[in-house]
């Protein structure tokens, strides 16, 4: 099992308990630990800082996960897609340390087919 994996925090309620704690409305992205939002993995300021740039490629460029400080809070668990140049002070990245590389899988790589009309560029 992972760490979080039942997060009672996210399994009863997800967004209604985390969104207060985060940076949704905010006027730009803030330092990492500065807000007590904290996600069942131990990663900080998750919600509503910035958008995650990931390693998936999709049809307009690369895969955006969650949403950032000016985006609502609905945005918390989306998926969005931009040019892999595209510089928004919107979109940033976590480094992430895989203690077990070997047990990711390949699937967690492959290209997101992504809808146009059902998830929009932002």
């Amino acid at each position: 099992m992972a760490q979080g994996e039942y997060n009672p925090m996210l399994r009863w309620g997800g967004l209604e308990n985390i969104a207060p704690f985060s940076n949704f409305s905010g006027k730009g992205a803030v330092a990492v630990g500065s807000l007590p939002g904290i996600s069942p993995y131990g990663a900080f300021d998750m919600a509503g800082n910035v958008r995650e740039w990931c390693w998936n490629k999709t049809p307009k460029g690369r895969s955006l996960r969650g949403g950032a400080w000016s985006d609502p809070p609905c945005m918390f668990n989306s998926l969005s897609q931009a040019p892999p140049m595209d510089r928004s002070p919107k979109n940033g990245f976590r480094c992430a340390l895989y203690p077990s590389p070997e047990k990711i899988p390949k699937e967690a790589f492959q290209e997101e087919r992504i809808p146009e009309d059902e998830f929009p560029d932002l």
